[in-house]
């Protein structure tokens, strides 16, 4: 069975260098209204067990991307 993780700590590494300004996984839950264990755990490369679109909408928003650079399957 697949895993599906968020590719969050790069994703942050290249919103930091585009906008020239350090993100915190506090910033991205306090923008994106996702809660902060859920941030760190996914940072941290866990499993997200389920795509959830209303989960993953905001973060395709705040980092401007597509489901595909955002979410990595893991076999």
């Amino acid at each position: 069975m697949a895993q599906f993780k968020v590719k969050l700590a790069q994703l942050m590494r290249e919103k930091s260098a585009r906008d020239q300004q350090a993100i915190t996984q506090q910033h991205i839950a306090d923008a994106t209204g996702i809660a902060y264990p859920t941030i760190n755990r996914w940072y941290q490369g866990a499993d997200i067990g389920r795509i959830d679109a209303a989960v993953i909408a905001p973060l395709m928003t705040y980092f401007g991307c597509e489901i595909g650079d955002l979410i990595e399957v893991v076999r």
